[in-house]
């Protein structure tokens, strides 16, 4: 029972708003060398954008699986339908905002204002992926784009829908679940990568959709609750295992481009990598539950705006780069242009998704409190914060 009734998982929020920071120093940097301006692309460090969103992948798989537990527990069921709705209260609102900011109301602007910018799509060619979830297909076919953040809500979307009914469906064999998961997806993944190599489009659609990162995050949940003792007295959580997993990340921070590259993403450096992050999930939020890192109001703050940073920052750094491009000076001094560049994109970012999150996210929160308090037992209607 050591674990079985987490109300709120501590420090993932600010894990939350590390991954979302890594994401905008990626595109910061892509956006700036498609200008032709000084970059620091070469840098493992602004290169981490992917590594990032899995680690959101892993994240979800763990979060939920474990609520999902939770309510087995509970009700011996899953109300899959109330699942939907409370994921989509929470994800809908502001995915289809986007939508309709990416695919009309920017489109427009660019032409009414002769903005130096390109929309390679048209509402009419792409209005059907945004709206069935697949907003990686819009990038396959037409490349680069401000919306293309987008793709990783698709993927989750499709993740929450199977996963419900799979858990539902497999309550009692969840282990078999999640191992037949991974292989599954391994097996895709080498027919995707190394028969069908031709086939484009199910290559991009099998790496793409990442479920066997969530699978870990669910392997790592059902870990947790059935954990028979203390994370903190468990060897694994040692020093030992703590310096392996920090040397393991601090390598794919700095030299992820000139050593992990030589490793196939698919079944070496990805599964060490999700690995390595339920490690860091279950450390921070249950081994160092009291550190000041887990219980920082600052970092718990901005990760709560974490949905909205990432869902926003695609279009805040367009804005800042159409002003920087007009100080010239800043152009001539790199370092003290990249570091004005970031700290404008940050601050707009931030102050965007906090306002977004206040005046518009929060109108469909008090549904998803209601439906979610009726899902679990009384003494544990905190479990919204897992989520």
């Amino acid at each position: 029972m050591l674990y079985k009734d987490i109300g709120y998982f501590k420090g993932l929020n600010a894990l939350r708003f590390i991954a979302a920071s890594l994401v905008v120093l990626h595109h910061g940097e892509a956006l700036r060398i498609k200008l032709n301006t000084v970059n620091y692309k070469n840098l493992a460090l602004f290169n981490l954008g992917g590594v990032a969103v899995e680690f959101f992948f892993v994240l979800s798989g763990f979060l939920i699986t474990y609520l999902m537990l939770k309510e087995i527990k509970v009700s011996n069921t899953i109300a899959v339908r109330k699942f939907y709705f409370r994921r989509i209260v929470r994800i809908w609102p502001l995915y289809f905002l986007l939508v309709f900011l990416g695919t009309l109301l920017i489109p427009f602007l660019v032409q009414q204002f002769n903005v130096d910018y390109e929309v390679p799509y048209t509402f009419k060619d792409t209005w059907m992926y945004f709206v069935f979830f697949m907003p990686s297909l819009v990038t396959y076919y037409w490349g680069h784009h401000l919306l293309e953040p987008l793709w990783s809500i698709g993927v989750e979307e499709w993740f929450y829908l199977m996963w419900a009914p799979l858990i539902k469906l497999f309550k009692q064999h969840i282990f078999k679940l999640l191992a037949g998961v991974l292989v599954l997806k391994y097996i895709l993944n080498a027919l995707a990568n190394y028969v069908f190599e031709d086939m484009g489009l199910f290559r991009e659609i099998v790496n793409t959709f990442a479920v066997e990162s969530m699978a870990v995050g669910g392997l790592g949940a059902l870990f947790l609750y059935k954990a028979a003792r203390p994370v903190k007295e468990m060897p694994l959580f040692g020093p030992v295992g703590r310096v392996i997993v920090l040397a393991l990340l601090g390598s794919f921070m700095f030299f992820e481009n000139e050593y992990w590259s030589v490793f196939h993403p698919h079944f070496f450096s990805r599964p060490v990598l999700d690995l390595t992050f339920i490690y860091v999930i279950i450390l921070v939020s249950i081994g160092y539950k009291e550190s000041k890192f887990s219980n920082s109001k600052l970092l718990n703050w901005l990760g709560e705006l974490s949905y909205g940073i990432y869902m926003y920052h695609m279009l805040v750094i367009g804005v800042v780069l159409v002003v920087v491009k007009k100080m010239p000076f800043l152009n001539s001094l790199p370092l003290l242009g990249s570091i004005v560049f970031y700290i404008l994109v940050f601050l707009l970012t931030i102050t965007v998704a906090a306002l977004s999150k206040k005046y518009f996210e929060n109108r469909f929160m008090p549904k998803k409190k209601t439906a979610e308090i009726k899902t679990v037992q009384p003494q544990s209607a905190a479990v919204k914060e897992v989520e």
